[in-house]
Protein backbone atom coordinates (compact mmCIF):
# COMPACT_ATOMS: atom_id res chain seq x y z
CA UNK A 1 0.00 0.00 0.00
CA UNK A 2 2.85 2.39 -0.79
CA UNK A 3 5.53 0.88 1.47
CA UNK A 4 7.01 2.10 4.76
CA UNK A 5 7.42 5.71 3.56
CA UNK A 6 3.73 6.01 2.76
CA UNK A 7 2.81 4.49 6.12
CA UNK A 8 5.06 7.00 7.92
CA UNK A 9 3.53 9.90 6.02
CA UNK A 10 -0.02 8.79 6.75
CA UNK A 11 0.69 8.16 10.43
CA UNK A 12 2.27 11.62 10.79
CA UNK A 13 -0.57 13.41 9.06
CA UNK A 14 -3.25 11.48 10.96
CA UNK A 15 -1.57 12.16 14.32
CA UNK A 16 -1.04 15.85 13.49
CA UNK A 17 -4.68 16.25 12.38
CA UNK A 18 -5.85 14.91 15.73
CA UNK A 19 -4.11 17.74 17.61
CA UNK A 20 -5.70 20.94 18.85
CA UNK A 21 -4.53 24.20 17.18
CA UNK A 22 -2.29 24.94 20.20
CA UNK A 23 -0.77 21.47 19.99
CA UNK A 24 -0.27 21.82 16.24
CA UNK A 25 1.71 25.03 16.80
CA UNK A 26 3.84 23.23 19.41
CA UNK A 27 4.37 20.35 16.93
CA UNK A 28 5.56 22.79 14.25
CA UNK A 29 8.11 24.37 16.62
CA UNK A 30 9.30 20.94 17.75
CA UNK A 31 9.73 19.36 14.31
CA UNK A 32 11.64 22.39 12.98
CA UNK A 33 14.22 21.63 15.69
CA UNK A 34 14.70 18.16 14.25
CA UNK A 35 15.67 19.05 10.66
CA UNK A 36 19.07 20.03 9.29
CA UNK A 37 18.56 21.77 5.92
CA UNK A 38 20.66 20.35 3.11
CA UNK A 39 23.34 22.40 1.38
CA UNK A 40 23.19 20.92 -2.13
CA UNK A 41 21.79 17.66 -0.76
CA UNK A 42 18.64 16.34 0.91
CA UNK A 43 17.48 17.56 4.30
CA UNK A 44 18.51 15.31 7.19
CA UNK A 45 17.43 14.72 10.76
CA UNK A 46 18.97 16.52 13.70
CA UNK A 47 19.12 15.41 17.32
CA UNK A 48 17.91 18.01 19.81
CA UNK A 49 17.66 18.26 23.59
CA UNK A 50 14.02 17.76 24.62
CA UNK A 51 12.60 21.29 25.11
CA UNK A 52 11.51 22.56 28.51
CA UNK A 53 8.21 23.72 26.98
CA UNK A 54 5.51 21.39 28.41
CA UNK A 55 3.44 21.56 25.20
CA UNK A 56 6.40 20.42 23.08
CA UNK A 57 7.14 17.66 25.62
CA UNK A 58 3.57 16.42 25.15
CA UNK A 59 4.16 16.28 21.40
CA UNK A 60 7.36 14.28 21.99
CA UNK A 61 5.42 11.76 24.06
CA UNK A 62 2.59 11.54 21.54
CA UNK A 63 4.80 11.03 18.47
CA UNK A 64 7.19 8.61 20.20
CA UNK A 65 4.60 6.27 21.78
CA UNK A 66 4.54 2.62 20.61
CA UNK A 67 1.54 3.20 18.30
CA UNK A 68 3.13 6.15 16.46
CA UNK A 69 6.95 5.64 16.68
CA UNK A 70 7.74 8.70 14.56
CA UNK A 71 10.14 10.14 17.15
CA UNK A 72 12.77 8.39 19.27
CA UNK A 73 14.14 9.62 22.55
CA UNK A 74 17.43 8.97 24.28
CA UNK A 75 20.20 10.59 26.29
CA UNK A 76 23.54 12.17 25.43
CA UNK A 77 26.52 13.09 27.57
CA UNK A 78 27.08 16.81 28.03
CA UNK A 79 30.35 18.01 26.49
CA UNK A 80 33.04 20.14 28.05
CA UNK A 81 36.06 19.79 30.38
CA UNK A 82 33.98 20.47 33.49
CA UNK A 83 31.57 17.56 32.87
CA UNK A 84 31.94 14.19 34.59
CA UNK A 85 32.00 11.39 32.04
CA UNK A 86 28.87 9.23 32.18
CA UNK A 87 27.18 11.37 34.83
CA UNK A 88 26.01 14.52 33.06
CA UNK A 89 23.27 13.35 30.69
CA UNK A 90 20.44 15.22 29.01
CA UNK A 91 17.37 13.73 27.29
CA UNK A 92 17.24 14.06 23.50
CA UNK A 93 14.76 13.52 20.70
CA UNK A 94 15.05 12.97 16.93
CA UNK A 95 12.89 11.68 14.09
CA UNK A 96 12.86 7.89 13.79
CA UNK A 97 13.03 7.85 9.97
CA UNK A 98 14.40 10.45 7.55
CA UNK A 99 11.54 9.37 5.28
CA UNK A 100 9.36 11.48 7.57
CA UNK A 101 11.33 14.59 6.52
CA UNK A 102 11.21 13.72 2.83
CA UNK A 103 7.60 12.42 2.49
CA UNK A 104 5.48 14.28 5.04
CA UNK A 105 4.28 17.26 3.01
CA UNK A 106 3.28 19.30 6.07
CA UNK A 107 6.79 19.11 7.51
CA UNK A 108 8.36 19.80 4.10
CA UNK A 109 6.22 22.95 3.81
CA UNK A 110 7.39 24.13 7.26
CA UNK A 111 11.04 23.52 6.30
CA UNK A 112 10.76 25.25 2.91
CA UNK A 113 9.14 28.30 4.50
CA UNK A 114 11.97 28.60 7.03
CA UNK A 115 14.92 27.19 5.05
CA UNK A 116 17.27 30.19 5.29
CA UNK A 117 16.59 30.62 9.00
CA UNK A 118 17.11 26.88 9.50
CA UNK A 119 20.51 27.11 7.82
CA UNK A 120 21.48 29.99 10.07
CA UNK A 121 20.27 28.06 13.13
CA UNK A 122 22.23 24.94 12.09
CA UNK A 123 25.45 26.96 11.71
CA UNK A 124 24.93 28.56 15.12
CA UNK A 125 24.27 25.18 16.74
CA UNK A 126 27.53 23.78 15.27
CA UNK A 127 29.44 26.76 16.66
CA UNK A 128 27.73 26.34 20.03
CA UNK A 129 28.74 22.65 20.23
CA UNK A 130 32.40 23.59 19.56
CA UNK A 131 32.15 26.32 22.20
CA UNK A 132 30.80 23.88 24.82
CA UNK A 133 33.31 21.16 23.97
CA UNK A 134 36.22 23.59 24.38
CA UNK A 135 35.24 24.91 27.79
CA UNK A 136 32.95 27.82 26.80
CA UNK A 137 35.95 30.01 25.98
CA UNK A 138 35.34 33.56 24.81
CA UNK A 139 37.48 33.04 21.72
CA UNK A 140 35.10 30.27 20.59
CA UNK A 141 32.04 32.56 20.57
CA UNK A 142 30.69 33.84 17.26
CA UNK A 143 33.21 36.28 15.75
CA UNK A 144 32.26 39.80 14.74
CA UNK A 145 31.11 40.06 11.15
CA UNK A 146 28.64 38.29 8.88
CA UNK A 147 28.17 35.23 11.11
CA UNK A 148 27.32 37.27 14.21
CA UNK A 149 25.05 39.63 12.27
CA UNK A 150 23.22 36.62 10.83
CA UNK A 151 22.75 35.26 14.37
CA UNK A 152 21.45 38.61 15.63
CA UNK A 153 18.96 38.77 12.78
CA UNK A 154 17.70 35.29 13.68
CA UNK A 155 17.39 36.33 17.33
CA UNK A 156 15.40 39.44 16.35
CA UNK A 157 13.14 37.60 13.88
CA UNK A 158 13.14 33.82 14.46
CA UNK A 159 9.95 33.27 12.48
CA UNK A 160 8.66 29.76 13.22
CA UNK A 161 12.00 28.55 14.60
CA UNK A 162 12.72 27.90 18.28
CA UNK A 163 15.69 29.88 19.60
CA UNK A 164 15.64 28.99 23.30
CA UNK A 165 18.63 26.67 22.87
CA UNK A 166 20.82 29.24 21.04
CA UNK A 167 19.65 32.53 22.60
CA UNK A 168 22.25 32.60 25.40
CA UNK A 169 25.08 31.73 22.97
CA UNK A 170 24.15 34.59 20.61
CA UNK A 171 23.76 37.08 23.47
CA UNK A 172 27.15 36.15 24.94
CA UNK A 173 28.73 36.50 21.49
CA UNK A 174 27.20 39.98 21.11
CA UNK A 175 28.39 41.05 24.57
CA UNK A 176 31.91 39.80 23.86
CA UNK A 177 32.01 41.63 20.51
CA UNK A 178 30.74 44.84 22.15
CA UNK A 179 33.38 44.58 24.90
CA UNK A 180 36.10 44.14 22.26
CA UNK A 181 34.78 47.15 20.37
CA UNK A 182 34.84 49.28 23.52
CA UNK A 183 38.40 48.17 24.27
CA UNK A 184 39.55 49.14 20.77
CA UNK A 185 37.84 52.53 21.10
CA UNK A 186 39.47 53.12 24.51
CA UNK A 187 42.89 52.24 23.09
CA UNK A 188 42.40 54.63 20.19
CA UNK A 189 41.33 57.42 22.56
CA UNK A 190 44.38 56.83 24.77
CA UNK A 191 46.71 56.93 21.78
CA UNK A 192 45.12 60.13 20.53
CA UNK A 193 45.46 61.69 23.97
CA UNK A 194 49.15 60.73 24.20
CA UNK A 195 49.81 62.13 20.73
CA UNK A 196 48.15 65.37 21.80
CA UNK A 197 50.28 65.53 24.95
CA UNK A 198 53.46 64.95 22.97
CA UNK A 199 52.40 67.59 20.43
CA UNK A 200 51.73 70.14 23.16
CA UNK A 201 55.11 69.47 24.81
CA UNK A 202 57.01 69.79 21.54
CA UNK A 203 55.05 72.90 20.58
CA UNK A 204 55.81 74.60 23.90
CA UNK A 205 59.45 73.66 23.56
CA UNK A 206 59.60 75.06 20.03
CA UNK A 207 58.01 78.35 21.10
CA UNK A 208 60.33 78.72 24.08
CA UNK A 209 63.35 77.88 21.97
CA UNK A 210 62.30 80.49 19.40
CA UNK A 211 61.75 83.15 22.06
CA UNK A 212 65.03 82.41 23.74
CA UNK A 213 66.83 82.45 20.38
CA UNK A 214 65.33 85.85 19.58
CA UNK A 215 66.30 87.20 22.97
CA UNK A 216 69.84 85.88 22.59
CA UNK A 217 70.16 87.57 19.18
CA UNK A 218 68.95 90.89 20.59
CA UNK A 219 71.48 90.67 23.36
CA UNK A 220 74.23 89.91 20.85
CA UNK A 221 73.40 93.07 18.87
CA UNK A 222 73.40 95.15 22.03
CA UNK A 223 76.82 93.70 22.86
CA UNK A 224 78.16 94.73 19.44
CA UNK A 225 76.73 98.24 19.73
CA UNK A 226 77.78 98.77 23.33
CA UNK A 227 81.26 97.38 23.66
CA UNK A 228 81.46 98.85 27.12
CA UNK A 229 79.00 96.31 28.41
CA UNK A 230 80.00 93.43 26.10
CA UNK A 231 81.07 91.14 28.94
CA UNK A 232 77.82 91.64 30.78
CA UNK A 233 75.81 90.85 27.64
CA UNK A 234 77.82 87.68 27.00
CA UNK A 235 77.07 86.53 30.53
CA UNK A 236 73.36 87.20 30.02
CA UNK A 237 73.40 85.25 26.74
CA UNK A 238 75.09 82.31 28.47
CA UNK A 239 72.45 82.39 31.19
CA UNK A 240 69.72 82.31 28.54
CA UNK A 241 71.41 79.34 26.86
CA UNK A 242 71.53 77.52 30.19
CA UNK A 243 67.84 78.26 30.71
CA UNK A 244 67.06 76.87 27.27
CA UNK A 245 69.10 73.75 28.04
CA UNK A 246 67.26 73.37 31.34
CA UNK A 247 63.89 73.63 29.58
CA UNK A 248 65.01 71.14 26.95
CA UNK A 249 66.24 68.77 29.66
CA UNK A 250 62.92 68.94 31.48
CA UNK A 251 60.99 68.38 28.27
CA UNK A 252 63.06 65.32 27.38
CA UNK A 253 62.37 63.83 30.83
CA UNK A 254 58.61 64.27 30.34
CA UNK A 255 58.72 62.77 26.86
CA UNK A 256 60.85 59.86 28.08
CA UNK A 257 58.18 58.99 30.67
CA UNK A 258 55.60 58.86 27.88
CA UNK A 259 57.76 56.90 25.41
CA UNK A 260 56.33 53.45 26.19
CA UNK A 261 52.83 54.71 25.32
CA UNK A 262 53.78 56.41 22.03
CA UNK A 263 53.24 55.03 18.54
CA UNK A 264 56.19 54.56 16.14
CA UNK A 265 55.86 58.00 14.48
CA UNK A 266 55.88 59.76 17.84
CA UNK A 267 58.89 57.69 18.96
CA UNK A 268 60.79 58.87 15.88
CA UNK A 269 59.90 62.47 16.72
CA UNK A 270 61.07 61.82 20.30
CA UNK A 271 64.39 60.48 18.97
CA UNK A 272 64.84 63.60 16.82
CA UNK A 273 64.16 65.81 19.83
CA UNK A 274 66.75 63.97 21.94
CA UNK A 275 69.25 64.31 19.08
CA UNK A 276 68.65 68.07 18.99
CA UNK A 277 69.16 68.37 22.74
CA UNK A 278 72.31 66.25 22.61
CA UNK A 279 73.72 68.40 19.81
CA UNK A 280 73.17 71.41 22.07
CA UNK A 281 75.26 69.72 24.74
CA UNK A 282 72.39 68.78 27.08
CA UNK A 283 73.54 65.83 29.24
CA UNK A 284 70.00 64.56 29.90
CA UNK A 285 69.30 64.45 26.16
CA UNK A 286 72.56 62.56 25.61
CA UNK A 287 71.60 60.01 28.24
CA UNK A 288 68.07 59.65 26.79
CA UNK A 289 69.50 59.34 23.28
CA UNK A 290 71.64 56.46 24.53
CA UNK A 291 68.56 54.84 26.04
CA UNK A 292 66.61 55.11 22.76
CA UNK A 293 69.44 53.29 21.01
CA UNK A 294 69.55 50.68 23.78
CA UNK A 295 65.83 49.80 23.64
CA UNK A 296 65.25 50.64 19.95
CA UNK A 297 62.63 53.38 20.35
CA UNK A 298 62.34 55.42 17.14
CA UNK A 299 65.62 53.97 15.83
CA UNK A 300 67.20 50.56 15.27
CA UNK A 301 68.54 48.96 18.46
CA UNK A 302 72.30 49.63 18.68
CA UNK A 303 74.19 48.96 21.91
CA UNK A 304 77.43 50.46 20.58
CA UNK A 305 75.67 53.77 19.86
CA UNK A 306 74.02 53.57 23.26
CA UNK A 307 77.43 53.22 24.94
CA UNK A 308 78.84 56.22 23.00
CA UNK A 309 76.05 58.52 24.13
CA UNK A 310 76.14 57.23 27.71
CA UNK A 311 79.87 58.00 27.81
CA UNK A 312 79.30 61.54 26.48
CA UNK A 313 76.63 62.13 29.13
CA UNK A 314 78.87 60.61 31.83
CA UNK A 315 81.67 63.02 30.84
CA UNK A 316 79.24 65.80 31.76
CA UNK A 317 78.62 64.23 35.18
CA UNK A 318 75.28 62.52 34.37
CA UNK A 319 74.87 59.91 37.12
CA UNK A 320 72.12 57.82 35.47
CA UNK A 321 74.23 57.53 32.31
CA UNK A 322 77.08 56.17 34.47
CA UNK A 323 74.75 53.57 35.97
CA UNK A 324 73.52 52.60 32.50
CA UNK A 325 77.12 52.07 31.38
CA UNK A 326 77.50 49.73 34.35
CA UNK A 327 74.50 47.73 33.09
CA UNK A 328 76.00 47.45 29.57
CA UNK A 329 79.27 46.09 30.97
CA UNK A 330 77.39 43.75 33.32
CA UNK A 331 75.36 42.23 30.47
CA UNK A 332 78.01 42.47 27.76
CA UNK A 333 75.76 44.55 25.51
CA UNK A 334 77.74 46.49 22.88
CA UNK A 335 80.93 45.81 24.86
CA UNK A 336 82.86 42.82 26.12
CA UNK A 337 81.36 41.65 29.40
CA UNK A 338 83.55 43.13 32.15
CA UNK A 339 82.39 43.06 35.77
CA UNK A 340 85.32 45.21 36.92
CA UNK A 341 84.33 47.96 34.47
CA UNK A 342 80.72 47.59 35.54
CA UNK A 343 81.72 48.05 39.20
CA UNK A 344 83.73 51.20 38.35
CA UNK A 345 80.79 52.80 36.57
CA UNK A 346 78.38 51.84 39.37
CA UNK A 347 80.72 53.44 41.92
CA UNK A 348 80.88 56.65 39.87
CA UNK A 349 77.08 56.71 39.68
CA UNK A 350 76.81 56.14 43.45
CA UNK A 351 79.12 59.13 44.00
CA UNK A 352 76.63 61.16 41.97
CA UNK A 353 73.84 60.06 44.30
CA UNK A 354 72.20 57.42 42.07
CA UNK A 355 70.33 55.02 44.40
CA UNK A 356 69.76 52.35 41.75
CA UNK A 357 73.49 52.14 41.09
CA UNK A 358 74.03 51.59 44.81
Amino acid sequence: MGGVSAAIQKTAERTYASLTPVQQEAARRLFLRLVTPGEGREDTRARSPIPDDPQQRDIVNLFSNPRTRLLVTGHETLQGPTMLAGRDLRPTVEVAHEALIRRWETLKAWVDANREKLRARAAILRAKVDWEEKGRRDDMLLPAGLQLERARSLLADPGDLPIDDIKEFIQLSSECEEAARRQIADTQRKRARLRNIAFVVVSILAVLAGLLGLLSEQQRRVAVEQRAVAEEQRNAAEEQREQADHILSGATKIIRKLSNQMDNDTKKEMFALFQTGADRGDATSMRNLGLTYEIGHGVGQNYAKAREWYEKAADKGEGIAMANLGVLYTNGEGVTQDYAKAREWYEKAVNKGDAKAR
